[in-house]
């Protein structure tokens, strides 16, 4: 279970959330931006039964208060990490790839490596939510070669670092660093499509259930208070679309594609 947000951590109800997820043998994860992640608040998630938080940080002071359009959020966030690592929380960061934040990666690293981090989530800013409507922070096609650059380098810093680099979904798609790069998340070892309704579902503050959290009111399944998780998750079309999709769907090169692969694996087999 990853509690994000908004903030989840300013829910009234959030330390009995953690606390009947861990009672139910489940981990318990958050994400946050930190911004008023308080020592006391820390303490108390990291005593009901969060494990682990990562604190999302996007380039280094100037760009990311910029792109939070908050003062002070980037230094509230190393706070957040601090607080949250004295408390007892394994800690962790993320942050989006973009034409404003990718200057900013390789001195970010070198900050983020003396708190303690275990992990690092890099992924692409997508033309989605507040980022659709400024153009200007979001990667073209060709900036992408000098950020695959980017991302070399930061692979290797972070191997000699100790610190555990892996990707977003939209950064990959097996691409040249693509083993490199899925490695660290999966066994596999490269990209194998979106998990949404397969491995994963999301429930939405208001008890919506959908397959992921970034989908619209497209991606709801129903309400969790009226009909329950395992109903939604078993029945609901919104959700279990992606368990019933085949290869018969497919069509040109990306059919050709993927029986080359199956029949590559068939025989590895």
């Amino acid at each position: 279970m990853t509690l994000i947000g908004g903030e989840a951590y300013l829910r009234p109800d959030v330390l009995q959330i953690v606390r009947a997820t861990r009672e139910r043998g489940m981990s318990c994860t958050m994400t946050t931006g930190g911004y008023s992640l308080t020592r006391e608040i820390a303490e108390a998630l990291v005593e009901a039964g969060v494990q682990s938080v990562s604190v999302s940080i996007d380039g280094l002071a100037a760009c990311h208060d910029a792109l939070r359009g908050r003062p002070n959020s980037f230094a509230r966030a190393f706070a957040a990490l601090r607080h949250l690592k004295a408390a007892g929380s394994q800690i962790s960061a993320n942050t989006q790839l973009n034409a404003k934040t990718l200057p900013d990666l390789e001195p970010l690293l070198e900050l983020l490596h003396p708190e303690g981090i275990h992990s690092w989530q890099v992924q692409v800013t997508m033309a989605h939510g507040a980022a659709a409507d400024h153009p200007e922070i979001l990667l073209q096609p060709y900036q992408m070669l000098a950020a695959y650059e980017v991302v070399e380098r930061l692979l290797a810093r972070c191997e000699a670092l100790g610190i555990r680099l892996y990707p977003g979904n939209s950064l990959g798609y097996f691409g040249p660093l693509e083993h490199r790069l899925r490695r660290n998340s999966t066994q596999r070892g490269h990209y194998f499509g979106c998990q949404a309704g397969i491995s994963g579902a999301a429930v939405s503050s208001h008890g919506e259930v959908k397959s992921c959290p970034s989908l619209g009111e497209e991606g709801v399944g129903g309400s969790w208070r009226e009909h329950g998780f395992a109903a939604l998750w078993e029945r609901a079309p919104e959700i279990v679309y992606m368990r019933q999709r085949t290869r018969a769907e497919l069509w040109g090169a990306a059919r050709a594609a993927t029986t080359r692969r199956c029949a590559w694996a068939a025989a590895r087999r």
